[in-house]
């Protein structure tokens, strides 16, 4: 099969996601980065090739290559799916910005689990003169006029049973988020995927953070090849969040106050599941993957080996209006088979216990950043910081008064409007000029301190995997850019070519930034390097941006060596 994918008109960019499915993000390179989301502009086009169960190099030559950038009979790049069709179940395709799914920018990719009379097969598919088994139902969880019910049954194992099995266990509530101390800016209706460990439910079910435990996103890890368990809980009340009447969750100029549901759920990108069941996303006749008030779900997920070192997004499909716009996503960080990660300041370790019965990795722990170190398959050891940033875009924001928060510069369409964040925290140039009006020294620690938004902290010369996703939610496209570093355009290709920016950062869109020559980048310098949005009017000077301090080897800053 064969998806043709154009961008025809007229002027906003887009993006093309299938679940449950991937490829390569240039066709021809075995080595680069397996992918599930493509953004694309006017104009711009691209090919989606499922080929059986695998990866397949073309091999194209040089003429070939030119026939397929130019306007020909060729018609686009193709990119290679892999695992063909897929186990049977109904795939949800989109634009992954809200904005535009709201508006109908969504279908269905259906494979069903027998054949049906109304899809020819392929001749290499089906013997000459056989026709469909009529016994077996092609619907291969609900079928149409059944009542919409969670699955009885995990169904399929998807991991293969040597797959090392790492559970987690979360919670979805409310709760204030504070996104910056000194301002006062504050979402009162903020949600998160917490730490069961680190909740309290009470008779009612109702969910909430431990005292001492402060809201931030839920970032959890497993190494390639491992089998994740999630337990998802739903800590939310039965009457869910408030009307989502805050000024930029409209999504035209003269909407009105969405209601919002009470269900939540997780969605993964990138890896292996059962689409019926743990995709996280109620579609087409697949089972209820949502969660009600006071219950709970497991999914089960296969982080195979070819998704060494990939940043995934997990979002929720359960208010798919407004949860996100609260902070409703986190993300799952694939790491190098083998790997541990520890606290970067204290050593300790952020895995969770380990079962001595079953094997299985229990409890739930978080973290921005963390040192991953471990001994690869030659026995030579590694060792390298890893920093997780999440970008938030159309937040309803309130200051120390209550009052709404404006946007930061010029609104030209509803979907810019919001406010801005990383990690659940914001830093606007408002209020730093408010208290010095010079704007040359608006980023300036020693004149207004380190922002609220993330600081993350290294050694020069010690090796950096910067992580960059975006969990919500607007269709505003967003540029990253890491002042003073270069990292390979395919992480998972070192010779590919070299880059200080990544254009094309929209809702699902996730990136590994392995950076060259590590903290300090080109110059091997110690400093704070900047890394930002790529406009500045409305996005920066809202809060998207923060530092990458590359601290001296010589100086004892707190910080773990590594190995």
């Amino acid at each position: 099969m064969v998806i043709r994918n154009v961008a025809g008109a007229h002027e906003e960019e887009h993006t093309f996601n299938l679940h449950g499915h991937r490829w390569l993000n240039e066709p021809d390179n075995p080595s680069s980065a397996i992918n599930d989301n493509q953004a694309l502009s006017l104009a711009e086009y691209f090919n989606y090739e499922i080929q059986g169960s695998g990866v397949v190099k073309g091999n194209a030559t040089k003429q070939d290559n030119l026939r397929s950038a130019s306007n020909s009979e060729s018609n686009g790049t193709p990119s290679i799916l892999q695992g063909g069709a897929g186990r049977p179940g109904d795939y949800l395709y989109a634009d992954t910005a809200l904005d535009w799914q709201w508006l109908g920018a969504w279908g269905l990719f259906r494979v069903p689990a027998a054949e049906v009379n109304d899809l020819k097969a392929l001749p290499d598919r089906l013997a000459e003169g056989e026709g469909p088994d009529t016994k077996i139902s092609p619907w291969p969880a609900l079928a149409p006029g059944d009542p919409v019910t969670q699955a009885k049954s995990q169904g399929v194992n998807i991991c293969p049973t040597t797959a090392p099995k790492r559970v987690y266990d979360v919670t979805a509530l409310k709760t204030k988020i504070t996104y910056n101390p000194r301002t006062g800016d504050h979402d009162p209706n903020g949600l998160l995927y917490a730490p069961t460990s680190d909740v309290e439910t009470r008779n009612s079910g109702v969910a909430s953070l431990k005292s001492g435990k402060k809201p931030e996103p839920l970032f959890v890890r497993a190494n390639a090849g491992d089998c994740v368990e999630m337990t998802l809980r739903n800590g939310l009340s039965e009457g869910g969040l408030p009307a989502h009447d805050a000024p930029s969750h409209k999504q035209f100029e003269d909407d009105e106050a969405f209601p919002t549901g009470n269900r939540v759920s997780m969605h993964p990108s990138l890896v292996k599941s059962e689409v019926t069941r743990s995709d996280g996303a109620t579609v087409g006749f697949n089972y209820d993957q949502t969660v009600a008030p006071g219950k709970s779900l497991t999914y089960r997920w296969y982080v195979d080996p070819a998704l060494d070192s990939a940043s995934t997004n997990l979002v929720d499909f359960g208010d798919r209006r407004g949860h996100r716009h609260h902070g409703l996503f986190g993300g799952l960080l694939v790491e190098p088979k083998g790997s541990k990660w520890t606290d970067p300041i204290t050593g300790t370790s952020l895995e969770g216990t380990r079962d001595p019965k079953t094997g299985r990795i229990l409890g739930t722990k978080t973290a921005e950043a963390a040192d991953i170190t471990g001994t690869d398959s030659t026995g030579a050891k590694f060792g390298f910081r890893e920093f997780v940033a999440d970008l938030q875009d159309g937040l309803g924001l309130k200051d120390s008064a209550g009052d709404w928060i404006p946007e930061a510069g010029h609104v030209d369409d509803a979907y810019e409007l919001g406010n801005r964040g990383i990690n659940y925290r914001t830093e606007r140039f408002a209020p730093r000029l408010k208290k010095d009006p010079e704007r040359a020294f608006v980023m300036s620690s020693e004149v207004h301190g380190d922002p609220a938004t993330p600081v993350f902290r290294s050694k020069v010369g010690d090796p950096v995997k910067f992580r960059l996703l975006q969990g919500g939610d607007r269709a505003r496209a967003h540029t990253f850019s890491l002042n003073g570093h270069e990292w390979p355009n395919q992480f998972s290709d070192p010779s590919s070519l070299k880059r200080s920016s990544q254009d094309g950062v929209m809702p699902g869109r996730a990136f590994t930034f392995p950076l060259v020559n590590g903290a300090g980048g080109r110059q091997v310098t110690a400093g704070d390097y900047l890394f930002r949005d790529g406009s500045m009017i409305n996005n920066v000077n809202a809060g998207l941006w923060g530092l990458l301090r590359a601290e001296p080897k010589s100086v004892n800053t707190g910080l773990k060596p590594l190995p």
